[in-house]
C-alpha cells in the first residue's frame, strides 16, 4: 500500500514492472473503510525482458484518493515493480 501525503484528484497512471506478470491498481476513497479499495488499472503483461514500462492511463474522470494499492495477480510468481507514477492534483481543505 502506498499512503498519499493527503488526499488527491488522481487523473493518469505509468507503472513499470517485470515483463511477464500482471497486477492490477487500486485505491482508496477518502472516509471509506480500511479494507475497501476500488480497482482502478489493469497492469497487463507485455512482451520484451525485465522491467518493461506500461503505456500510461489516463483517467475520463479523476478518482479521488489517500492511498493505492498493486496486487500481483498472474505471472510467474516472480513479481517486481520498478516505479509507480499517480499524476494528478491534491485535494485542500
Amino acid at each position: 500500500m502506498i499512503e498519499l501525503d493527503g488526499v488527491f484528484n488522481i487523473d493518469e497512471f505509468v507503472v513499470q514492472a517485470d515483463d511477464n506478470d500482471a497486477y492490477l491498481v487500486s485505491y482508496h476513497v477518502p472516509g471509506t473503510p480500511d479494507e475497501e479499495w476500488v480497482p482502478i488499472y489493469d497492469i497487463p503483461y507485455v512482451g520484451g525482458w525485465g522491467m518493461q514500462t506500461r503505456a500510461a492511463l489516463t483517467l475520463d474522470t479523476a478518482v479521488v484518493a489517500d492511498a493505492l494499492r498493486i496486487t500481483a495477480v498472474a505471472g510467474d510468481n516472480w513479481y517486481s515493480l520498478g516505479e509507480v507514477q499517480a499524476f494528478g492534483t491534491p485535494i485542500c481543505d
